[in-house]
This record gives C-alpha cells, structure tokens and sequence, in this order.
C-alpha cells in the first residue's frame, strides 16, 4: 500500500484561519435591511481587535500588529464600530474586553467580535449577547 504523506503549508493554515475569521462578518454585513429600523438595528455591530507583538520576557512577534490592523480596517469597511488594542498590557486588554461587554449590554439588538494575535495563538468569536 503506498500512502503519501500531505504536508500542509504555513501559507494554507493561515489561509484557512482567514476564511474562519471572516465569513461570520461577511454574511452578517451582506444581509439586506428590511427596513430603516432594521438598517439601524443591523450597524450595532462592536468590535475589539487585540494585536500583541511585542513582549518583555517572551520572544517578539513580527505580525499581530499587523494582523489586527488588517482585521480592523476590514471590519471597519463591514459597519463594525472597532476598538483596537496593540501591544497591551494585561490592565488594557482587561478594560478594553470590559468596554466591549458594557457596549453589547447597552445595545439591545448587537454583535460583538472579538479577535486576538499574540503569544498563545490567533482566534476571532463572532457572538451575541
């Protein structure tokens, strides 16, 4: 029996993540209103992108500045209201987590996004309250 062994590239992982983070945002911005009260309901969309880099006892990264600077502007373009946070401190991204949470609860009919690229991985959750 000859099986061959897949090798799966660096580039197609990070391909595939990219798909993951943004097919939740792209379905969600391409749903047209029924209504001026919907369109109004629909633009409650918040975001909070966090991009770590830079460390003081760990190894730096090179891109997940970069990558939330990406993911924030493409949100940006699908309605999301963005907070970023590069290269925080525990305290920052604590509040800025805490920020997002007190902006879905005001906000009746809303979506949240959350995405992360730092030491301990890269992930984006779509949710609602």
């Amino acid at each position: 029996m000859n099986i061959k062994a897949r090798v799966k590239s660096p580039l197609a992982d990070y391909l595939a993540v990219l798909a993951l983070l943004f097919l939740p945002a792209f379905l969600f911005a391409q749903q047209p209103p029924a209504s001026a009260a919907q369109a109004a309901a629909d633009s409650l969309k918040f975001a909070l992108v966090i991009g770590n880099g830079t460390y003081t006892r760990l190894t730096p990264l090179a891109n997940p500045v970069n990558d939330a600077n990406d993911v924030a502007a493409a949100l940006t373009d699908l309605g999301f209201t963005v907070e970023k946070v590069l290269d925080g401190d525990q305290d920052q991204m604590e509040s800025a987590i805490i920020r997002l949470k007190n902006r879905l609860s005001v906000a009746g009919n809303s979506y949240g996004f959350l995405f992360y690229a730092g030491h301990g991985g890269c992930g984006a959750w779509l949710f609602r309250p």
